[in-house]
């Protein structure tokens, strides 16, 4: 995962981004034409997308996304946005645009011109090809070489200590060495609002390094994550693959990157695309099961494990639960549920998620859970079984907390988000009281 696969560009500066790409997708390990997004500022600032021929008729090839069905129309942007949404699933998010913009304005200011503005066409075509998210990979129409941002390889975990003295200067904007700058530019193609960079290990693994923000931070948010995947895999749900490191006085989380099977490149979308928000979110859990309905590969078992998710993210008060925290993974056939990540403990928000259960629906009650059921194809009773199970697997936190090093003093500042009505409301469903002995 240390080079890029295929002929590639060192990668565009702003002045010098096409204002068109080729898309391709992997699909069975190899890289297929899929067609050209090119910028429409004409009509303001919106794409257009054209797939091509050859696509259409090629052995499992899908719809990049469901509002860009297979056919030879373009396809042009509209509302709130100027780029698809599969497109913004596999560029940066706010971390990530912030570093590259960082980059810009250093390189601008070392240049003695004007800083450019960058929109979600530019932020898309920048990011790194070795670290773009999914199966979506960009190229120069005029050179058929992948478009990547700079020279530098991706950071090995050894290096975590030097990367993170960078994240806590980019953070708290203080000064950066410039080939650091780039360093961090060029591996943060993830999505994701918190400083994250992309690594690799000895066996040339990718994984993604997430770090803790010291200026915003009240608590160790790398050490309480790993803390909710132990719990999480215990509960039976699918967890990324994490691992804990210290670095100094400090934790960075590493999850090991789902989109990837050694050089193969797996497809990804976020619930965002699936469900075809636009603009704010404002669709529900109950949304993405009904996509989840049209588009899944497996969707019985799929629609088990989402509502397993939710009753879990519910009684660890996973507030930050939004679209883009959910993915899901091409296969032949359609989208799977990926493995889940982002799972952290918030006790300012106990028991609350930003994606609603239901319209208006944001801290439910185990009633509405129930009454939700069958938009997952449970019985109540099969739901109130999973509530009933994630509870009692999630009630050790303590002692899970404690086996990582995390104080008692810490454990009671988090107890809001573990210790919530939800919780009380299935151990007295489930005849038990937190009074009985054993």
């Amino acid at each position: 995962m240390n080079t890029c696969p295929g002929a590639c560009d060192t990668g565009p500066t702003v002045a010098e981004i096409p204002d068109q790409v080729e898309i391709t997708v992997g699909i069975d390990g190899a890289d297929i034409a899929a067609g050209i997004l090119r910028r429409s500022p004409a009509r303001g600032p919106s794409t257009v997308f054209n797939y091509h021929g050859e696509f259409l008729i090629t052995r499992n090839s899908y719809d990049l996304d469901p509002a860009l069905p297979r056919s030879m129309a373009p396809f042009r942007s509209r509302g709130e946005s100027s780029l698809f949404s599969a497109f913004v699933d596999a560029g940066p998010d706010d971390w990530g645009k912030r570093l590259l913009m960082r980059l810009v304005r250093e390189s601008a200011a070392a240049e003695g011109t004007a800083v450019p503005s960058l929109d979600p066409y530019d932020f898309f075509v920048l990011t790194n090809d070795l670290v773009r998210q999914g199966a979506l990979r960009v190229k120069n129409p005029n050179t058929s070489l992948y478009l990547t941002t700079g020279d530098r390889v991706i950071p090995r975990v050894s290096e975590l200590g030097a990367l993170e003295r960078g994240v806590d200067a980019v953070a708290s904007g203080a000064p950066v060495d410039a080939s650091v700058l780039e360093l961090l530019a060029t591996s943060s193609g993830m999505g994701g609002a918190r400083p994250k960079i992309a690594v690799h290990d000895e066996q040339g693994s990718l994984w993604i390094a997430k770090f803790p923000w010291g200026s915003v931070d009240t608590s160790d948010v790398p050490r309480w994550e790993e803390v909710t995947a132990r719990l999480a895999r215990a509960a039976g749900i699918d967890m990324a693959v994490t691992r804990l490191v210290d670095v100094g006085d400090h934790s960075i989380l590493l999850v090991r990157r789902f989109d990837r099977d050694g050089s193969r490149r797996i497809g990804y979308v976020s619930a965002r695309t699936l469900v075809g928000s636009v603009g704010e979110d404002t669709s529900t859990a109950l949304d993405v099961a009904e996509a989840l309905s049209a588009y899944g590969a497996s969707v019985a078992s799929d629609l088990t494990e989402m509502y397993r998710r939710l009753v879990f993210s519910l009684l660890v008060s996973n507030y930050d639960n939004h679209l883009r925290n959910w993915g899901f993974l091409r296969s032949h056939g359609g989208w799977r549920l990926s493995p889940a990540f982002d799972i952290n403990p918030d006790p300012t928000h106990p028991g609350q998620t930003t994606i609603p259960l239901a319209p208006g629906v944001v801290r439910p009650c185990l009633d509405d859970l129930l009454s939700a059921a069958g938009a997952f194809r449970l019985s109540k009773n099969d739901a109130a079984e999973i509530a009933v199970n994630i509870e009692a697997m999630t009630t050790p936190w303590r002692e899970i907390a404690a086996s990582l090093s995390i104080t008692s003093t810490q454990c009671e500042a988090a107890s809001p988000a573990f210790d919530t009505a939800l919780r009380e409301e299935i151990t007295i469903f489930a005849g038990r009281s937190r009074s009985e002995p054993g």
